[in-house]
């Protein structure tokens, strides 16, 4: 006796078989060229049992398919409904900045909507400093690459919740010069949270400032 075929958990398109999942909704099962079978997740407590039934019922008996591998593969999904899937990241690289392999300027999670941007430095779009020397000069093009970066995930600076300020050598004196800087930012908005580190050095002698944000968006 088949159960759960219905035209809303199963959909039987005569394309090629997949061994592994494609996408968030939907289960492709099999390793053959034959008669495809799709899994709607429509009823995830029953799926697994809802394929192995199914494909029973309606694959050819000459595809070839060994059961066991599909059985091994519908046996290996979650039997839990409700279960968190894993976001889908996008790791951007935004127009204006200058590009390092070793980290992502902007990462963003679809679901959450958070945004999560890497520590910014005065440097142009060819990786030139600017303001050498000059710690006002360095924060303001400091938040006009964050900007940047904030602009290339589809928000602005009203959508900062968090920021992160590290600074060489930081004395008492330098937080009014850098909080004015900063502060042109934000005018007319409610301040982010915010963290100011004092460090020894940053990664280039020349940097004197770097700042990192974390920002959500719709």
């Amino acid at each position: 006796m088949v159960r759960n075929c219905a035209p809303e958990n199963l959909e039987i398109p005569g394309s090629v078989l997949r061994t592994a999942p494609e996408g968030r909704r939907e289960l492709f099962v099999g390793s053959h060229s034959v008669s495809s079978l799709r899994a709607h997740r429509s009823n995830p407590e029953s799926l697994r049992g809802t394929i192995l039934d199914c494909f029973v019922a309606r694959a050819p008996r000459n595809d070839g398919l060994a059961l066991s591998s599909l059985s091994r593969y519908a046996l290996s999904q979650p039997q839990t409904s409700g279960s968190p899937s894993m976001p889908k990241l996008d790791h951007l690289r935004p127009s204006g900045l200058h590009h390092n392999p070793a980290y992502s300027h902007v990462v963003t999670a679809t679901g959450a909507r958070t945004i999560y941007i890497s520590g910014q430095v005065s440097t142009d779009e060819e990786g030139r400093i600017v303001g050498e020397g000059d710690i006002a000069a360095q924060t303001t093009q400091v938040m006009q690459n964050l900007g940047l970066a904030l602009k290339a995930a589809g928000a602005s600076y009203a959508n900062i919740v968090k920021i992160t300020t590290f600074v060489v050598n930081y004395k008492p004196e330098l937080r009014p010069i850098i909080g004015k800087a900063r502060s042109a930012f934000f005018e007319g908005m409610e301040p982010p949270a915010s963290t100011l580190v004092g460090v020894s050095a940053l990664a280039a002698p020349e940097w004197l400032i770097e700042i990192e944000a974390v920002a959500v968006a719709d």
